[in-house]
């Protein structure tokens, strides 16, 4: 049969991205973006105390945060900022937002859902806006889509992949062979099965993509036919 060969993914090597002129409802100042705000009089007025600095540092841990983001992440209200997480990755989650809190001036907290899960939550309109520009295609959509990375760097990237394969992924090690093994992906959103497909190809990685369709049942007591779509990766040297 016919072969289809994908263009190889590339990335343009930038460690900074500049915020100037892509975040509304604010103004640039030297080396800081400042948000702005209507007053009760109808006037626009700065809100110095939560500047920011223009240039972001396109760091692995924000690599990770994407992951985060993507992959539990919400936003609402164009001011709260949610990520779900296990209680045993309390410890990896707290570290990410010590780093948000350290780089963007924001406050967050660690809720308990229940004897398992965790939800961080940041106030910040300001971070609600970049995730937006990032991941939505505008400030009004509530679609979340997969990230333009492109201009980012290698080592960003390597550790947006690594963190999603943490979150939804696992490795299997093959009995017989200590050098082959599978890593697979699951996940029920084909954009993000096709956004990692791509990426990978950075590295000549061309995976398999399988669908699954299931009927699963859940401890709330909703159940129905369910599709999901895995990206594998298995060989020597997987």
């Amino acid at each position: 049969g016919d072969i289809l060969l994908a263009p190889k993914f590339k990335v343009s090597n930038n460690y900074i991205f500049d915020l100037t002129d892509k975040i509304p409802k604010t103004k640039t100042e030297g080396d800081y973006i400042i948000p702005l705000q209507i007053s009760r009089s109808g006037n626009m007025i700065e809100l110095q105390r939560h500047k920011y600095k223009k240039l972001i540092d396109l760091s692995p841990t924000l690599g990770l945060f994407f992951f985060c983001f993507l992959a539990e992440g919400s936003v609402s209200q164009n001011k709260l900022v949610e990520f779900a997480f296990h209680s045993s990755e309390e410890t990896f989650a707290i570290n990410i937002a010590e780093y948000l809190k350290s780089t963007f001036n924001i406050n967050y907290s660690v809720q308990s859902i229940n004897q398992n899960s965790r939800k961080l939550r940041i106030v910040s309109s300001f971070l609600c806006k970049l995730l937006k520009l990032f991941f939505y295609s505008s400030l009004e959509s509530n679609f979340k889509k997969f990230p333009d990375l492109t201009k980012t760097n290698e080592e960003f990237i390597r550790n947006f992949v690594i963190g999603l394969y943490y979150g939804d992924g696992d490795i299997t090690k093959n009995s017989r062979s200590k050098l082959r093994s599978r890593i697979k992906l699951t996940t029920s959103k084909i954009d993000h099965v096709l956004g990692l497909k791509n990426i990978l190809t950075y590295w000549d990685i061309y995976p398999h993509i399988l669908k699954e369709v299931s009927h699963s049942s859940f401890p709330n007591g909703t159940s129905g036919i369910y599709t999901n779509y895995r990206v594998v990766v298995e060989g020597i040297g997987a």
